[in-house]
């Protein structure tokens, strides 16, 4: 009964993907192009307590190989948990006849197969309201207006060197959210993460708010990591999250 369970189980995620991939293989020409210069993403999502926090990146790697990671956050303590990131790279460029954008679907394909034991472990999904920044632009603040949570999401940068960046004004990061009752502080680099490459500067890319409980509330937010001129793939993503219980006036713990 229970290896029936888990077949079952395991057929619906994977039709889940190739739902959601399909979108992958109409990428058009200039979407293709965005992601060779920076790592486009996608959410994975929320475990039911709000707790972890999933994202999917994906594009081409320095070597120009077609590659996706699955980056997945404990925001009790913001900052990824210790399998993360879980990452497929293709071992050769695009195959002639295949086009950029089924190279990229290919490696996605390839990083859910690798991480699907730990999604469905920790059963991430999309949940509650995502608010995404508008294409094209990088903005340096995001409007959240999806009750109970309201306010500005702000980032601010200052400098932050880094061993692994050597010769290079690395920044770090500080995140805000500014609401009717005040400015609260939502993050502080102490120093940078290993998801953050060598950061020169930041922007919000997405903003994602779960209520799992009546007296809970989580936040994630989906960050670009601008990386130094002619350094590819020039955007790295990272995420920062929050979680308020009681009235949203202390983190859970």
């Amino acid at each position: 009964m229970k290896t029936k369970a888990l077949r079952k189980t395991t057929s619906a995620l994977l039709g889940s993907l190739a739902l959601m991939l399909s979108a992958a293989s109409a990428l058009s020409a200039e979407d293709t192009m965005e992601a060779m210069e920076e790592l486009a993403f996608d959410i994975v999502g929320f475990n039911g307590r709000g707790l972890y926090y999933g994202i999917e990146e994906f594009g081409f790697d320095a070597k120009g190989r077609p590659m996706a990671n699955i980056r997945i956050y404990d925001l009790r303590k913001d900052a990824e948990i210790d399998r993360s990131p879980i990452s497929y790279v293709e071992q050769e460029k695009i195959p002639e006849g295949v086009t950029k954008a089924q190279a990229i679907d290919r490696a996605r394909r390839g990083v859910y197969r690798k991480a699907q034991r730990i999604i469905r472990f920790l059963s991430l999904v999309p949940r509650g309201h995502i608010i995404y920044a508008k294409k094209g632009e990088r903005p340096k603040a995001l409007q959240v207006a999806t009750p109970p949570l309201s306010g500005m999401i702000t980032v601010e940068t200052f400098p932050l060197p880094s061993e692994r960046c050597k010769g290079i004004e690395t920044k770090g990061l500080r995140v805000k959210i500014t609401r009717m009752d005040g400015e609260e502080l939502l993050h502080e680099d102490k120093s940078l993460g290993k998801d953050r490459g060598c950061p020169v500067d930041y922007f919000v890319r997405a903003a994602n708010v779960y209520e799992p409980y009546a007296d809970s509330v989580a936040l994630a937010v989906v960050l670009g990591a601008l990386q130094p001129k002619g350094q590819k793939p020039q955007v790295h993503n990272t995420v920062i999250g929050h979680v308020w219980i009681r009235g949203m006036k202390k983190p859970m713990q």
